[in-house]
């Protein structure tokens, strides 16, 4: 292609270039603010230049997770006294879950106050070990009286069964009863309470349930063992 001339209107002068470029910047200042406001925004070619990002969420933006949303840092609460202990704080975080519980609705509870309750009692040869002075039938049945009167000193309303495990069958000892004395001396009777055989546990909770099969609803059924 023959090269352009001046005369052309799309032909620029590399020379002129830079007088060019001024001489724009000069008209473009001298324009008021109000022309400027105009194009302000929008591209040579017409199009809005402004096009609007969506500004991606990162992970400290989501939403937290359910249980994050009871979840507390207690651990902010706590601060150190001049001596460096955190016994204060302590103290003032447990007043106010004491306060939070005081001011809660109170429904009614139902407490129930009868208590029954089946000793069972390891009655196996295991038990003529000397490996407790003086052996093992002997402190089972100290303690076991003991329990008995401690028992009934706080439940006086409830009742006692007393069943023994011994040569592998459950064996009752004492029928349910509201009087401790009557307990005890079913406890300290020894030839009755001779051990021989095996224990079983099983047979003895069958018993125990067996027993307990009268027991009123509004009453808490217990069931203790001593095994050695």
């Amino acid at each position: 292609m023959p090269p352009r001339r001046a005369k052309d209107s799309a032909y620029v002068d590399p020379d002129n270039l830079d007088q060019s470029d001024s001489e724009g910047s000069d008209f473009n200042d001298d324009e008021g603010p109000s022309a400027k406001a105009g194009r302000k925004g929008k591209n040579p070619i017409g199009g809005s230049s402004g096009k609007k990002v969506k500004k991606s969420k990162g992970k400290g933006a989501e939403q937290p997770y359910a249980w994050e949303a009871s979840y507390t840092r207690s651990w902010d609460a706590v601060r150190e006294d001049e001596g460096g202990s955190l016994q204060l704080s302590v103290e003032e975080l447990l007043a106010r879950n004491r306060r939070q519980r005081l001011l809660q609705p109170t429904a009614a509870i139902r407490r129930t106050i009868i208590r029954h309750l089946i000793l069972l009692l390891d009655l196996s040869s295991n038990m003529m070990d000397r490996d407790l002075r003086p052996n093992r039938f002997d402190l089972t049945l100290e303690y076991s009286r003991a329990f008995v009167a401690e028992w009934f000193d706080q439940n006086p309303l409830g009742q006692i069964g007393v069943v023994g495990m011994r040569a592998g069958i459950g064996e009752r000892i004492r029928e349910m009863s509201g009087n401790p004395q009557e307990v005890i001396k079913s406890l300290s009777d020894r030839t009755k309470l001779e051990p021989a055989g095996e224990p079983s546990l099983q047979n003895a909770i069958e018993m125990a349930r067996a027993s307990m099969r009268y027991v009123r609803s509004y009453c808490i059924k217990l069931y203790c063992a001593e095994l050695t």
